[in-house]
């Protein structure tokens, strides 16, 4: 089982996820015992009664297991054995941190997915491969690290900074919060970020724009708070689509060249998101919870 899942059960040790069939019982046992703990109730105060019992409990912690395993806050895979690599994938509507082998720690956005080694070298690699993340990189001179994200790689020694790579949006974007940051292409160097700048990659055009930005409100969502100035239609209807584990159906054509500026807290029910849209843009919409979309209808650019 899962050494994520033993801890999260309050259990410090844990066997890999790949474990014997003795490993995985005992994490079963040390889990019912958790649950016994929380329920207050023991087999030795009433045998009988714990006799009777003890298969609820048992199907108790098989289903709190399916639980965290399934719908728990993150999806982790272990890709290969010891030494591999580990892949955490955070779903729409949810917003989550973890901590890298050298103690750095990451935050990833809604529908991220992040790809890095179980043990860094003298390179301390990793791969945003969808998604967004706010990375805060411990120190260490000797270990550049390096963010491989799209087109892009974003090399640092010791900063945090802002990786946005949707694959569904044009653009890639870096910002540097604190530190200093080099990106480039692979082959050509686009530039040396610093804080409170960032860079904006066009995937199509290859074309490359710096500009300054307020680089701690680009981070907002781990709180909570999306805040976009200027931002593309398409950006925003993603970040809402993400924020509420919904689809924004509509023309893309007719939206393409639009250009907004929204800011709201996912805390707030979809309804005065969407409300707030409709001012700015000038849409019409319809929710519909059954299929998980929200229609968008209107002229585009044109109806402003």
């Amino acid at each position: 089982m899962s050494k994520r899942l033993y801890r999260r059960f309050g259990l410090h040790k844990g066997p890999d996820d790949d474990g014997s069939e003795e490993e995985r019982a005992a994490v079963g046992k040390d889990i019912l015992e958790r649950i016994r703990e929380a329920t207050g109730f023991y087999e030795a105060r009433d045998p009988a009664r714990g006799r009777k019992m003890y298969p609820y409990l048992l199907a108790a912690a098989s289903l709190l297991l399916l639980v965290a395993a399934f719908t728990g806050f993150l999806w982790l895979r272990h890709d290969g054995a010891a030494g591999g690599y580990i892949t955490v994938t955070v779903p729409a509507g949810q917003v989550r941190e973890l901590k890298l082998p050298d103690g750095s720690v990451v935050w990833l956005n809604a529908a991220s997915t992040l790809r890095y080694p179980a043990a860094f070298d003298s390179v301390r690699e990793v791969w945003l491969e969808e998604g967004e993340a706010f990375f805060s990189v411990k120190s260490d001179p000797s270990a550049p690290f390096i963010v491989r994200s799209s087109d892009l790689q974003t090399r640092v020694l010791g900063t945090s900074f802002r990786v946005k790579a949707y694959k569904s949006l044009r653009e890639v974007k870096v910002a540097v919060i604190t530190g200093k940051v080099s990106v480039s292409t692979g082959r050509e160097k686009l530039g040396i970020l610093q804080p409170d700048e960032e860079i904006i990659y066009d995937k199509a055009k290859h074309h490359t724009v710096a500009a300054p930005v307020k680089a701690e409100e680009t981070v907002q969502w781990q709180h909570g708070d999306v805040i976009l100035r200027a931002a593309h239609f398409d950006d925003i209807a993603l970040a809402i689509g993400n924020a509420y584990n919904m689809k924004l159906v509509y023309d893309k054509a007719a939206f393409r060249e639009c250009e907004s500026s929204i800011r709201f807290n996912t805390h707030m029910p979809l309804e005065e998101v969407m409300r707030m849209l409709r001012d700015i843009q000038h849409i019409g919409y319809r929710i519909d919870r059954e299929s998980g979309e929200v229609v968008i209808s209107g002229g585009g650019c044109s109806g402003q």
